[in-house]
């Protein structure tokens, strides 16, 4: 079974019938109820100083460990992650996934598996200037394209962060029907196969709750996998950058890749992965009313090159930044941009333990 989940306090039921054959309706009841009300109402008798939101985050509120401090917490809302601080005497437990009584919490960090293997790309053949074709196929072996199940169309761009998860933007799955969607990794010439190429079909999407689709804020968006990934030469996992949440990145140049319009103009995709070298600009440069129309928050990243900028149809496709140990850590998700203008990006490091709250897996870290 398939399913769609956007986590907020509204609940979406859908109705669906196992048939094809037509029938003549049906009858049903139902009762309104205000869900954080009701909720919260179950949870009357919770201990003294523990901060009951956290035992309701399956059923709508979204929270999540912060990513410095153990007596917070960090909470899903519309103008981006929130800070929250846990109840008097109490702290955020990793293993309980609540605040609990500072005695009994456990305030590490995630342990990765000591196997695990991120942010390794093969080698070009030659130097790469902003805006070539990739000289060598799958060197960028996280990239993933988005595509119609049935039109084959090109969509959106995606990467690998697991064996079984995409990150994407928001924008790019929120209207669709995950049954209409479709994965593919390992490709680099969207006109052929290769060995590596492999195709997924969709089990679940999980967009941000605080999306807001005018302004693209909280542009973020996860997709299962309807099975496990193998990996390859072609198909590897990039890093999620779990220890860099006050980078500023500012002046550092950092890569984007994807199949987009390669120019002011086009009117039609690439069909050959190309990546372009840029640095990144700092908000209040991003802000100055010259470089970008639409004005980004913390949340986001900003890059701009006189000349260059990522192409249209790259969205939902990856920002990398590469460490002294040369891993590629993914810092932010291709949001939007203008031609001429410059370019944002959903910052990562923001949405760490949301991400990780979602899929209850361990990712890759350099």
């Amino acid at each position: 079974m398939r399913k769609i989940v956007i986590l907020c306090e509204m609940v979406l039921v859908t109705i669906a019938t196992v048939t094809a054959v037509p029938m003549h309706g049906f009858n049903t009841e139902g009762m309104e109820v205000n869900i954080t009300e009701f909720l919260q109402d179950s949870f009357d008798n919770t201990s003294e100083g523990v901060d009951a939101s956290f035992r309701i985050r399956q059923s709508g509120i979204q929270v999540w460990p912060h990513p410095t401090n153990c007596h917070m917490y960090m909470q899903c809302t519309p103008s981006g992650p929130t800070e929250k601080p846990c109840g008097k005497n109490t702290a955020w437990s990793q293993s309980k996934r609540t605040c609990d009584h500072e005695a009994n919490v456990d305030c590490g960090t995630r342990v990765v598996q000591p196997s695990c293997k991120c942010g390794k790309r093969l080698p070009p053949l030659g130097r790469i200037i902003g805006g070539d074709y990739v000289s060598k196929e799958h060197p960028w072996p996280w990239q993933v394209v988005l595509r119609g199940r049935y039109t084959k169309t090109h969509l959106c761009g995606g990467s690998l962060i697991s064996s079984s998860w995409v990150l994407t933007a928001a924008h790019c799955v929120v209207d669709w029907d995950i049954h209409l969607l479709i994965a593919g990794m390992g490709e680099h010439d969207l006109t052929k196969r290769t060995p590596f190429t492999k195709e997924h079909l969709i089990n679940e999407k999980i967009v941000y709750c605080g999306y807001q689709k005018g302004v693209k804020k909280n542009d973020i968006a996860l997709l299962k996998l309807d099975g496990s990934v193998k990996y390859s030469e072609g198909i590897q996992p990039v890093c999620l950058p779990t220890n860099l949440h006050t980078q500023s990145f500012v002046g550092e140049p950092v890569t984007v890749t994807g199949w987009g319009l390669s120019s002011c103009g086009a009117s039609e995709i690439e069909d050959v992965l190309k990546e372009l070298t840029i640095p990144v600009i700092s908000k209040q440069q991003c802000n100055d009313g010259t470089m970008l129309k639409t004005p980004v928050g913390n949340d986001h990243l900003c890059t701009y090159k006189a000349d260059n900028n990522f192409w249209l149809g790259d969205s939902g496709g990856p920002l990398v930044w590469v460490d002294q140990n040369g891993h590629y850590q993914q810092i932010g998700i291709v949001s939007y941009a203008k031609c001429g203008y410059a370019g944002a990006y959903t910052r990562v490091t923001s949405y760490i333990g949301w991400i990780q709250a979602n899929t209850d897996i361990d990712f890759c870290s350099p």
